[in-house]
């Protein structure tokens, strides 16, 4: 018997003549011995594995059976209503028929599929199939047509179940509500119309969505309980449940929004549907296309939708959420339902608003928190007694508040938005301080009227007491991200008077040792928003900098090393500038500095070339840092002592392709000539220096200095530089005898 056709997008299923089935891709003229998953996803918890002579064959994690029958194609087939094909009686595909003619023009050659290890858990749990080449046993009777189509039935029911038993969302299992006839008079998918004798409206059976009889034309096995048996057969169901069903997907968006749409559905209903959008929105699950044209008319193939992908936005979710009004019925109809209800429609209501955020949606945004009164809702909302509803008000409200539009709206709804939020920061419940910290952080952007607002509100007093609460990292990052964007960007004299209480208030003693503690936390986030404050801090140049040096350089030099191990690029410049920052500011600092670990940690950084992992750029801070040091007659000795002298020498001469003068390779060279100029100052430093850097004749750092200086290919700031260098150390008598 031939097989039937089955074709998944551009892949169609052929036998060749030895009776062999294999999959040929008509736009590429590719061929597989089995479907790729890529094009189409096995059932949930089903896998393949290779027999020893590289046969396929799957495993039934939900029965604990094997088969050697490919249960897409076993699906796909009993959508076409055809019982699936024979197996092949060979363990092993054969060669295609000889002959100067092929039997197809897709026909794979045959070639030794290599065996791979399936000792694993899987394959010694569920017992092989017997090879179809052994020939004693007779063969079992084939299965009719009824048998199979059963089977089928049962293993598209057993994979769903299955994947709902394995833990699936609890919205997965949220029961169908069919939309009211009255709802709409178009398809909602092709637009067309609907609701007369010749043109009857069709429920799909998966969402309870209003659709023509061609958008309804697929029938699937929809993975719900079925008391009285209606989800055991296959239903009709809309061609979008049906891709989302053939890939897999349990949790079915549709739904949820047609329960929302019918305000007569249950309360327990209606928090299972906005439960299951949040997950949605959260984890931005994957979603099918969206059609808009009846499968069968619009694509050659209902999961190949490649071949067709004008007829598809890209955003299926947010396409799905604007069909049912998006973002302004939500904002509408926000107020409807119990607290809990009303708390989970704020949740999604900004998960959406951060949704269209993300793929530029931003006017649209603006145009519901104006007109729509959403931003109102969410201030309102922010300011009610209810925890819950307290709790995702604000969420929505920091969301919004994202956007300097709304900011400055929020101001004139609102004015005393500052004390709403400040007093926020109080809350026992850390989801409400999370969110008013984001509100916060948000508010304080951009506008120093605004962080003027805030400082007259004692919220950066507030804010440095909540550093020290170690049991809620979120909201200590929360914290430090506030105070670190309201210190940014400040020029003005009132910035100024900003950052001079920002820096007063964390050299507190309440304050500093919480915020020291921090740079050393075991969580890599909050360690690198720490740095990042202090390297702002230390940028002031205020009476505080004595302060924070005393408390915060231990910890600046422990982490350095495990900084730059780590590769973690940001936290490494926080340090490494916070450190230059603090090295600048006095003679005394830099006495300070030296008499720590932190030379011989930057030796071992260059040595083990670990700045490599950051490029050039960290490379850059580390010789400004040495430069620094190697100025000051007090501490020069200290450089040279550390060793770090030939990693100076290693780096003198950039390549041509290094770039201009302010690119990170030619600010390393210039930086650590002057280092070496500095050095040669001295004259404690100065004989030893100047001997380093002869030693070796023609081919010593010198020689190559003096080669740099004379090079047209060399910038003229590294030139300059090698010059006065080469000169500075030739005023050395044993350089200019080695040279």
């Amino acid at each position: 018997m031939s097989a039937p056709s089955v074709t998944v997008g551009p892949w169609r299923r052929i036998v060749d003549a030895g009776g062999n089935i294999f999959w040929a891709n008509d736009q590429t003229h590719e061929t597989s011995w089995t479907l790729p998953t890529s094009v189409m996803a096995l059932p949930p918890r089903w896998e393949m594995q290779l027999d020893p002579s590289g046969k396929p064959y799957f495993i039934d994690h939900n029965s604990r059976t094997t088969t050697w029958d490919d249960p897409r194609v076993t699906f796909l087939l009993r959508q076409q209503q055809v019982p699936p094909a024979q197996p092949p009686q060979s363990a092993q595909p054969a060669q295609p028929p000889s002959g100067s003619e092929p039997a197809s023009a897709h026909t794979p050659a045959h070639s030794a599929v290599a065996a791979p290890d399936i000792g694993s858990a899987a394959a010694s749990a569920y017992p092989q199939p017997e090879l179809a080449s052994t020939p004693e046993p007779a063969p079992e009777p084939a299965p009719s047509a009824a048998e199979e189509a059963k089977a089928t039935e049962t293993a598209i029911a057993g994979a769903m179940s299955g994947a709902l038993a394995a833990g699936a969302s609890p919205a997965s299992r949220l029961p169908v509500t069919d939309l009211p006839d009255a709802y709409t008079d178009k398809c909602m998918q092709c637009d067309a119309s609907v609701g007369s004798i010749f043109a009857r409206k069709h429920h799909c059976r998966c969402c309870g969505r209003i659709f023509c009889s061609s958008c309804t034309s697929q029938t699937a096995m929809v993975p719900l309980p079925s008391e009285d048996g209606k989800y055991d057969k296959p239903q009709r169901v809309c061609d979008f449940c049906f891709l989302s069903l053939a890939r897999g997907i349990t949790l079915c968006v549709p739904r949820m929004l047609t329960t929302l749409a019918v305000e007569t559905a249950p309360r327990a209903h209606q928090m299972l549907a906005l439960e299951g959008l949040a997950e949605v929105l959260e984890t931005r699950l994957e979603l099918p296309p969206v059609p808009t044209a009846p499968l069968k008319k619009s694509m050659p193939n209902p999961l190949g939708a490649s071949s067709r992908r004008a007829a598809f936005p890209t955003q299926p979710l947010l396409q799905l959420l604007e069909s049912f009004g998006g973002l302004a019925r939500f904002a509408a109809s926000v107020s409807k339902g119990s607290e809990d209800v009303v708390a989970a429609r704020l949740r999604v209501m900004a998960l959406m608003v951060q949704l269209n955020l993300d793929i530029g949606e931003q006017a649209r945004v603006v145009s519901v928190a104006q007109s729509g009164g959403m931003l109102n809702a969410a201030i309102n909302y922010a300011a009610a007694p209810p925890p819950g509803i307290k709790a995702q008000g604000t969420f929505l409200l920091s969301v919004l508040l994202g956007l300097e539009e709304c900011r400055v709206l929020a101001d004139s709804i609102r004015h005393d938005l500052p004390e709403l939020l400040v007093n926020h920061l109080t809350e026992s419940d850390p989801q409400v301080q999370k969110h008013a910290l984001a509100s916060l952080r948000w508010y304080a952007s951009g506008s120093s009227d605004r962080q003027m607002r805030l400082v007259r509100a004692n919220v950066v007093q507030l804010l440095c007491l909540l550093l020290p609460n170690g049991d809620e990292p979120d909201v200590q990052t929360a914290v430090i991200d506030t105070l670190t964007r309201m210190l940014e960007n400040n020029t003005t004299m009132e910035d100024l008077q900003v950052n001079q209480q920002i820096s007063a208030a964390i050299c507190r003693e309440q304050a500093m040792p919480g915020f020291v503690a921090l740079l050393s936390a075991p969580r890599v986030e909050l360690r690198v928003a720490a740095t990042g404050l202090l390297r702002h801090l230390l940028a002031l140049q205020d009476s505080q900098k004595a302060a924070l040096m005393s408390g915060a350089l231990a910890p600046l030099v422990d982490s350095l090393g495990a900084a730059a191990a780590s590769g973690n690029v940001e936290m490494l410049k926080n340090l490494l500038v916070s450190l230059r920052n603090l090295i600048s500011s006095s003679g005394e600092t830099r006495s300070t500095v030296v008499s720590t670990p932190l030379l011989p940690t930057l030796h071992n950084i260059l040595e083990a070339n670990l700045s490599g992992i950051q490029g050039a750029e960290g490379e850059a801070w580390i010789m400004d840092i040495v430069k620094c040091l190697a100025t000051e007659r007090a501490t020069a000795m200290a450089v040279v002592d550390s060793g770090i002298v030939p990693q100076l020498l290693q780096r003198l001469n950039p390549t041509p392709a290094a770039g201009p003068a302010s690119s990170p390779a030619v600010r390393v060279a210039l930086y650590a000539m002057q280092s070496l100029q500095a050095l040669l100052r001295h004259p404690e430093t100065a004989v030893t220096v100047a001997a380093v850097m002869a030693d070796g004749g023609s081919g010593s750092a010198l020689a190559r200095l003096l080669a740099t200086g004379a090079s047209a290919d060399a910038p003229e700031p590294v030139r300059e530089n090698a010059l006065r260098v080469a000169a500075a150390a030739l005023t050395e008598p044993a350089a200019r005898a080695a040279l």
